[in-house]
C-alpha cells in the first residue's frame, strides 16, 4: 500500500491530463486559492481553453477510524505473529481471523492480551491438529480439510477464530505456517456512506468539499471537479464508491460537475471517471498514469496565483 503522503498535487495533474486529452484544450492560469486572499479554499483553479475549472481533492477511507484501526491492529498482532510462527504442529496452515475494528478497552492491557491470544492459538492449534483426519489425500478429501474454533476470551472484547486448513495440493513446506487476517464489519457500507457524507458536505466543524466547489461555480462559472483518492485495495473499489456517491449526491444543488477516483495503492496510479452531472453512471473505462510522469501541482513552481 502507498504510504499516506500528500498526493493531491499529482492526483490533480492526472485528472487535468485526462481532461486535456478529452477536451483537446490545454491548461493555463493554474492558481492555488489557499495562497490568495478571499478565495474559496479549493485545491486548484485552472482554465482549459476558455472554461475555468475548480478541483478539490480528498483522501477517503471506508470509515473514519480506518487509519487508527490499521495502526492498532498492527501493534496488537505483530508480537503474536512473531511468537506463534514456527511453533504450530502438524500438517496444513493456521489462520487467525479477527474483526477489522479490534480494540482493547484498556491500553495498559495490551501486553497481557497479546500473551493470552498467543497461548490460546498454541492450545487450539494442537486441538485442531489432533482432530484432523489422518488421510487427507486427493482421493479421500478432494476439497481438502478445513476446521475452525471460535471463542471470546475474558478481557478481550472481540472473537478469536482459528482456522486449520489442509489441502493435498499444498506443498509440505507450508505445514505449520501461521497467518493473521481481518474480516470486514457487517455495517461496512453504512460506515462508508457516513464517512463520505462528512467529507462531501461537512459536519459542523469542517466545511465539506461540495460547498467549496459550489462557491467556485457561483463566483467564477467554474466547472467543478471532485478528485477522490483511495489507497485501500481491500475494502474499497470504484463500484462501491460510485454507488455510495450516487446515494449521496442525487438532488444536491452542490453536486460536482465531474467526480473522479484515483487509486494510489500501487504503480501505476489508476483513474476512474465515477460520475458527471449529465451521466451519473459512466462506463468502467479506466486510465493508468505512471507516478513519475505526474507533476506535483501544489508545488509553488506551478502556481500562477498573484503575489500577496
Amino acid at each position: 500500500m502507498t504510504n499516506r503522503r500528500r498526493n493531491e498535487g499529482r492526483a490533480c495533474d492526472a485528472v487535468l491530463q485526462h481532461l486535456e486529452q478529452r477536451t483537446g484544450r490545454t491548461r493555463r492560469d493554474l492558481r492555488i486559492p489557499e495562497r490568495m486572499p478571499d478565495m474559496p479554499p479549493v485545491e486548484l483553479l485552472v482554465t482549459l481553453g476558455e472554461q475555468p475549472y475548480a478541483l478539490e481533492h480528498t483522501l477517503i477511507q471506508p470509515f473514519r477510524e480506518q487509519i487508527e484501526w490499521d495502526r492498532y491492529f498492527t501493534s496488537l498482532t505483530t508480537p503474536v505473529q512473531q511468537a506463534v510462527e514456527g511453533h504450530l504442529p502438524g500438517r496444513g496452515t493456521f489462520t487467525l481471523l479477527l474483526p477489522t475494528n479490534v480494540r482493547l478497552p484498556d491500553p495498559r492491557a495490551l501486553t497481557s492480551a497479546q500473551q493470552a491470544v498467543t497461548d490460546w492459538i498454541l492450545e487450539k492449534a494442537r486441538e485442531l491438529a489432533e482432530q484432523a483426519p489422518p488421510n487427507t489425500e486427493r482421493n479421500y478429501l478432494p476439497r481438502g480439510h478445513s476446521q475452525e474454533i471460535q471463542e471470546t476470551l475474558t478481557g478481550i472484547p472481540f472473537p478469536l477464530k482459528l482456522v486449520h486448513h489442509i489441502h493435498w495440493a499444498r506443498s509440505p513446506r507450508h505445514d505449520g505456517r501461521f497467518f493473521i487476517t481481518r474480516y470486514v464489519p457487517e455495517e461496512l457500507e453504512s460506515l462508508r456512506l457516513s464517512n463520505l457524507r462528512i467529507s462531501l458536505f461537512g459536519n459542523g466543524r469542517n466545511t465539506g468539499k461540495c460547498p467549496k466547489l459550489l462557491q467556485c461555480k457561483e463566483r467564477f462559472g467554474a466547472m467543478t471537479v471532485l478528485v477522490l483518492e483511495t489507497d485501500d485495495f481491500v475494502l474499497s473499489n470504484h463500484v462501491v464508491i460510485r454507488e455510495a456517491l450516487q446515494n449521496l449526491l442525487v438532488g444536491r444543488v452542490d453536486a460536482p460537475d465531474l467526480v473522479f477516483l484515483i487509486d494510489t495503492t500501487g504503480a501505476p496510479w489508476t483513474l476512474w471517471h465515477l460520475m458527471s452531472q449529465d451521466n451519473p453512471d459512466p462506463d468502467d473505462q479506466h486510465y493508468d498514469f505512471p507516478v513519475d510522469q505526474l507533476q506535483d501541482l501544489m508545488d509553488r513552481s506551478h502556481d500562477n496565483s498573484p503575489a500577496t
